[in-house]
């Protein structure tokens, strides 16, 4: 089956894009935010494109090793966050990026935001539309609001027939995808990584081609996992820091599964061996993996919440959850510490609007909703504004 080819640290010309140099002269929040002047005599724009580069390597990170936690309740509704459960957040809808924190939410960019990940240094990187179909280029731009300024720049700006997409965002790291051509002969899609101290583009790995690509990507600790797709079939793919295909104990899939026509097929002896679908990776930063998993129960699925440890594959957390008449999907997490965001979409429509999203307490089993509508990350750090 045609899963995504390996590409190392190949030479590429890079989309054109605005560099910001900026000095980090903001207030920084930790619960609030607050406004202060500032002068923007710092900030500097270029139209030339950055230089190719290979990433640079993440530093070691040591896995949970958290005894596995599993329920099987339906999960609590309300606005659980406005009363004490202990997260920060950044909220995208089509009304713009949010930082959100029990009941206090500031509005950080106005407009259509698909999705906002804060920097971890007090910037926030957002795209307003990653929706090739629209056949705008410029519609997919990936922007940046600095930690110093109200105002968003370009950060990533696509030429010709390319779009873009922003996948994750950890260790001074923009993770996006970049998709061109038309056809079976010219259609690619590429994940790069940009520096966003170092300001360079890296092409890191092919991930699709005609009628295949990514899903999700998750970037956490030395690796990457994309969730991609290729007509009917699916499943996860995970890189080293260097590019190479790797294989993990953790993998629900093995090393020669994956997903066809929502059935589980083994590659090996190219047979269906189970009614189980995983989709949408997460790596945390400390060696953990979360996926969904879709098992087939009649005409319906049930949805489940896996968190494993990566390297050895022992399971530390199992919820199932109740879909009262299929009314939610499932989509892309975050995983930190002992709390995991399920972001969720109304129906299983193409684009469908995100919904709020729920944030899962790992060492309690706790399941709240967010209480604001859109697709949730965490803050991961301090944010700063003028």
């Amino acid at each position: 089956m045609p899963r995504p080819e390996r590409l190392i640290h190949q030479d590429v010309v890079c989309e054109g894009h605005q560099v910001i140099v900026r000095r980090y002269g903001a207030v920084i929040l930790a619960l609030a935010i607050v406004g202060a002047a500032c002068a923007d005599e710092d900030a500097v724009t270029t139209g030339q494109p950055a230089a190719t580069s290979t990433s640079t390597s993440r530093p070691p990170t040591t896995a949970t090793t958290s005894p596995a936690t599993t329920t099987t309740e339906a999960p609590t509704t309300g606005t659980s966050l406005a009363v004490g459960v202990d997260a920060a957040l950044t909220v995208a809808n089509d009304d713009g990026a949010f930082l959100v924190e029990g009941d206090f939410v500031f509005q950080l960019v106005d407009g259509p935001v698909e999705l906002a990940i804060a920097d971890g240094s007090g910037g926030l990187v957002f795209q307003r539309s990653s929706d090739a179909g629209l056949r705008d280029p410029n519609a997919t731009i990936i922007s940046y609001l600095p930690s110093d300024s109200f105002e968003p720049h370009d950060l990533l700006v696509p030429t010709g027939d390319q779009y873009l997409k922003l996948r994750d965002v950890g260790d001074g790291f923009v993770w996006y995808t970049r998709t061109e051509g038309d056809n079976p002969d010219n259609a690619r899609e590429t994940l790069r990584s940009y520096g966003l101290e170092n300001r360079t583009v890296d092409e890191f790995a092919v991930t699709g081609g005609w009628e295949s690509g990514s899903i999700e990507v998750s970037a956490g600790g030395p690796n990457v996992v994309a969730y991609w797709h290729a007509e009917a079939t699916s499943g996860f793919t995970y890189y080293a820091e260097s590019g190479t295909r790797v294989g993990f104990e953790g993998d629900p899939y093995g090393a020669d599964g994956f997903c066809a026509d929502g059935q589980l097929y083994d590659e090996a002896t190219n047979r269906l061996v189970g009614q189980s679908c995983y989709q949408y990776a997460e790596l945390s930063d400390d060696g953990r993996l979360a996926y969904h998993q879709l098992e087939l129960d009649g005409a319906e699925f049930r949805f489940i919440v896996v968190v494993v440890d990566l390297d050895t594959g022992a399971e530390l957390f199992r919820r199932e959850f109740e879909r009262p008449d299929q009314g939610w999907v499932g989509k892309g997490m975050d995983l930190s510490g002992d709390q995991l965001i399920v972001n969720r979409t109304a129906t299983g429509a193409y684009q469908a609007p995100y919904i709020d999203a729920f944030l899962i307490n790992l060492s309690t089993g706790e399941v709240s909703e967010i209480g604001f509508d859109g697709q949730a990350r965490f803050l991961g750090g301090p944010m700063g504004i003028d």
